[in-house]
């Protein structure tokens, strides 16, 4: 299966989204060489209940049957994101915030009775 980054991308932060609901925004960050095959998506996600450890830990996954492509995920607290902004905090390496898509949680409407 080729790796359709863009919409595996999607797939995985909407899936983020739902399996985690502490989690309020998504940035996908877009390498220099995000076309390459052996360039990973990378997401930085942003979850109110994640521990502050002062730092951003990121986690690569492999390749697997739903997800032909590699993946690497940091999930960092409201108050890190803060201090990524402010400079205080380093991303990992390559890892770029003005060139990154931001994703927000989108509200769900409530029924009206």
């Amino acid at each position: 299966m080729l790796c359709n980054k863009d919409k595996l991308a999607d797939q995985l932060i909407d899936w983020h989204f739902k399996i985690e609901p502490s989690t309020i925004l998504v940035y996908r960050i877009i390498s220099p060489d995000e076309e390459s095959p052996d360039e990973p998506i990378k997401l930085l996600e942003v979850n109110e209940d994640t521990p502050e450890t002062g730092r951003v830990d990121a986690f690569a996954f492999g390749p697997t049957a739903e997800m032909p492509c590699s993946t690497i995920v940091a999930i960092v607290s409201g108050g890190e994101m803060k201090d990524i902004e402010a400079g205080k905090i380093k991303l990992p390496e390559g890892w770029d915030l003005p060139s990154s898509r931001k994703f927000a949680r989108r509200r769900r409407r409530h029924a009206r009775m």
